[in-house]
C-alpha cells in the first residue's frame, strides 16, 4: 500500500509539472545560452580488451554519456570501462563497440544510430538512454514504446542477445540545472525509470 501510494505520488508530482512548463522553458533558454556544450570523445569508437576464451561482443548505444561526452578519448569513456569489468569478471577478451550520439533520444537510438550502422554484431548489449527523453518532456507510455522498438530492432540484427539497460539519471542532482526546472526534470526522470522498472517483459 505505502509502495503504491508512493508510485501514485510521483505519478501526480509528474502531471503537476506541467503547470510549470513556462518557467522550465525559461530556464531551459538560458541554460543552452550560458552552459558550454561539451563534445563527443574523440578515438576509435571500438577496440578490444584481453582475455581468455572466445571474444565477447559488447555494443554500447546511447546518449552523451556511450558518446564519450566529457572523457579526454573513447579508451577512457564508458564503454571501454565496460568492457574491461566484463573482461575482469568473465575472464573473456571483449570487444566492444559504441553506437553514441550527444543528444540521443530512445527513437533516435534507433532510427539515426542502430538501423543506420553497417555490421553490427553482439553477444551483449548496453543501452544509456533517458536524458534527452527526460528534456523533452516524453511521458513514460512513449519512453516504453521508444525502448520496446529500439530493443527489437536490435535483437532483429544481433539475435536474441541480453539487453542491460542503464538507469536515468537522477536528474534532480544536476547542479548546473536551476530550481524549479531541476526538481522536475527529477521526478519525470525518476518517472521514466520506474516505468520501465515495473515493466517485465522488457
Amino acid at each position: 500500500m505505502r509502495d503504491r501510494f508512493r508510485r501514485m505520488s510521483v505519478s501526480f508530482a509528474a502531471q503537476a509539472s506541467w503547470l510549470l512548463l513556462p518557467v522550465v522553458v525559461l530556464q531551459g533558454a538560458y541554460l543552452r545560452l550560458t552552459v558550454p556544450r561539451l563534445g563527443e570523445a574523440p578515438g576509435a569508437r571500438s577496440g578490444r580488451v584481453d582475455g581468455e576464451g572466445p571474444v565477447l561482443r559488447l555494443l554500447v548505444v546511447g546518449e552523451s554519456t556511450a558518446a564519450g561526452v566529457g572523457a579526454t578519448d573513447q579508451a577512457r569513456g564508458l564503454a571501454r570501462w565496460t568492457a574491461e569489468t566484463v573482461a575482469a569478471l568473465s575472464g573473456q577478451a571483449v570487444a566492444w563497440r559504441v553506437l553514441g550520439r550527444n543528444g540521443a533520444t530512445a527513437h533516435s537510438a534507433r532510427v539515426r544510430l542502430l538501423e543506420s550502422a553497417e555490421d553490427v554484431e553482439a553477444d551483449l548489449a548496453v543501452l544509456v538512454l533517458g536524458v534527452n527523453d527526460t528534456l523533452r518532456f516524453h511521458g513514460p507510455r512513449r519512453w516504453r514504446r521508444d525502448l520496446t522498438r529500439l530493443v527489437d530492432a536490435l535483437r532483429r540484427r544481433c539475435g536474441p542477445v541480453p539487453v542491460v539497460l542503464a538507469a536515468v539519471p537522477p536528474m534532480q542532482r544536476f547542479p548546473a540545472i536551476p530550481s524549479p526546472t531541476r526538481q522536475v526534470l527529477g521526478l519525470r526522470a525518476h518517472r521514466l525509470k520506474r516505468h520501465v522498472e515495473s515493466d517485465n517483459g522488457m
